[in-house]
């Protein structure tokens, strides 16, 4: 019976943390957006060839639950455009879904206290085994969708020189 409760547990905290992420303001991102370190980019690019993120990455099912700029679904599959304001969106998206995983595996914390340890460790094993490769797909886009972004700024940067 406690089993079933966590259980309940579990999907009530998702479904929480779910609504609270899905309301967030993508303003709040824009300031993390504006940055890049390459060492750790490239540091990150070497992880993610080792998990070979690529070939599994598109298997993970997609949520989604965020409006784009136009109003319509945010849907991460498909790049729309490379206008720098919706790759700029989609670098915050990337933010807002990754804070989604990490929030949603603090519910570990809380099946130690109510659980029997062998319990709460498995439970945990199966919560990270589900969030784990979605924070990684996060980053990992973020990271290759922050160096388009640089290229985009760079090159308006470049065009409004050449008009002076």
């Amino acid at each position: 019976m406690d089993i079933l409760y966590c259980i309940l547990l579990v999907i009530f905290w998702h479904l929480i943390v779910f609504i609270f992420t899905t309301n967030l303001n993508c303003n709040l991102f824009y300031e993390k957006c504006s940055h890049i370190n390459i060492k750790k980019n490239s540091r990150q690019e070497k992880f993610y060839d080792f998990l070979k993120i690529k070939k599994w990455k598109s298997k993970v099912p997609e949520c989604v639950c965020r409006k784009s700029i136009s109003g319509e679904p945010f849907i991460k599959r498909r790049f729309k455009t490379c206008k720098t304001e919706y790759v700029k969106d989609f670098i915050a998206e990337t933010y807002i879904a990754e804070l989604n995983h990490i929030i949603s595996c603090m519910v570990i914390f809380v099946l130690f206290f109510i659980l029997k340890l062998r319990t709460a460790i498995l439970f945990s094993f199966v919560i990270i085994f589900i969030n784990l490769p979605c924070i990684f797909i996060q980053r990992y886009n973020r990271a290759r969708l922050k160096k388009l972004f640089f290229k985009k700024i760079n090159r308006l940067e470049n065009r409004s020189l050449l008009k002076l």
